[in-house]
């Protein structure tokens, strides 16, 4: 698998012509997500631990999350009993 720290925006049926790159991670794109309620954004996660909200149209990057601000404090070290997430 090819990971990268850059986000390319092209096009479907031309994605050799770019539109534009959304810059500023320092570790791996883990996930890409464009939320329903806002087509215009691109949200990216990365192994930086933070997470991004894009215009990706223009690449302008419009918030950054730190990630490792929020912790959960639990004295639950079962791994049995997390929950396990993946997505498609």
């Amino acid at each position: 698998m090819l990971l990268d720290v850059k986000i390319r925006v092209s096009f479907r049926r031309s994605p050799y012509i770019i539109q534009a790159f959304c810059l500023g991670r320092r570790e791996f794109v883990s996930a890409l997500l464009v939320p329903a309620g806002h087509p215009d954004w691109l949200l990216s996660d990365s192994g930086d631990e933070t997470m991004k909200v894009w215009h990706y149209e223009t690449g302008r990057r419009l918030h950054s999350i730190d990630l490792r601000q929020f912790t959960l404090e639990s004295d639950n070290t079962d791994t049995e009993k997390l929950p396990s997430i993946c997505y498609q």
